[in-house]
């Protein structure tokens, strides 16, 4: 049974989608500057990036089993969060500006940014019981049982008797790791792996760009817990390369999160809506060229 190798290189198409789901993030949000009655809702797009974080997330949870569980938390959120550091910095001032100016919740500091408490939540708690529980089979069923019971809450529309957040965060979250337990798939003919890819891609995007989920917990439902899933596991099994790809592929948390100063920019008032856009826009390509440059001095200063 063959299983999935840990890479540095980065899969383009799994590039591609997140920097499309985070497109449509900004589109449901109404700050892309032209309507459009395609996309949506934005919710979806979010837990497609829990699906897959909960993917990635299953290499480390190897590691994490023969450490103490300070050890394992605090290596947890510092891999989850340093390379997330600057544009989240950048949210959660604006977001407090915006709070101020317009007497909203104070304590509400996370707005758009959300998703970032309710993922290191729930990867506290897997990395905690993968620290006591230690057989794998246990440790297994044990996430299958929190992903069901989450996913039940997630689609009962109980909010007021769940944290429904972080219902959404564990439902996909555990199902992303659930997905990455299963083998490689094996065909000789790298082709075929192209033909189970096509039908879920072209699924998946007709759902999302014709926004059918906006209105239906059906095709809502269809998305989280069938599509995404196969989506991301099958084109784990496909070896594509493509620069344009990763390059929007590492500008989609910053379009991400620098939602929260366009928002602060659009409520004091600019009348032009292209603004708001393209400062998402404008900020994601400079937080990548100040990464770019980080990198680029780093590997100046190992080398000399």
């Amino acid at each position: 049974m063959e299983n999935f190798v840990k890479t540095k290189k980065r899969n383009s198409l799994i590039e591609f989608y997140r920097f499309f789901f985070a497109f449509n993030v900004v589109i449901g949000h109404g700050l892309f500057p032209i309507d459009t009655p395609f996309f949506g809702p934005d919710r979806i797009s979010v837990e497609f990036f829990f699906v897959l974080s909960g993917f990635l997330f299953f290499h480390s949870l190897e590691k994490y089993k023969n450490m103490s569980i300070k050890s394992a938390l605090v290596g947890m959120v510092v891999s989850k969060t340093k390379p997330l550091l600057i544009p989240t910095v950048i949210g959660l001032v604006s977001n407090a500006i915006l709070n101020y100016i317009t007497n909203y919740n104070p304590l509400k500091v996370f707005r758009y940014l959300w998703y970032i408490p309710a993922m290191l939540i729930t990867f506290a708690v897997i990395t905690i019981l993968r620290v006591y529980i230690k057989n794998d089979r246990k440790f297994f069923i044990t996430v299958a049982m929190i992903g069901l019971v989450a996913t039940v809450m997630r689609f009962s529309g109980s909010e007021v008797l769940f944290f429904f957040d972080y219902a959404r965060s564990s439902s996909a979250i555990s199902l992303g790791i659930l997905f990455r337990k299963l083998p490689k798939i094996n065909f000789k003919r790298k082709a075929l792996v192209w033909l189970l890819l096509l039908p879920v891609l072209c699924s998946t995007l007709y759902i999302v760009v014709f926004g059918l989920a906006k209105d239906s917990k059906l095709f809502e439902a269809i998305l989280d817990l069938i599509l995404y899933p196969l989506l991301i596991y099958i084109t784990f099994n496909i070896d594509f390369r493509f620069s344009l790809f990763n390059y929007l592929g590492g500008l989609s948390f910053g379009i991400y999160a620098f939602q929260c100063p366009a928002r602060l920019v659009a409520n004091l008032g600019v009348g032009n809506r292209w603004i708001p856009f393209l400062l998402i826009i404008v900020m994601a390509v400079g937080e990548d060229i100040i990464k770019r440059l980080i990198k680029y001095h780093k590997s100046i200063r190992n080398n000399t």
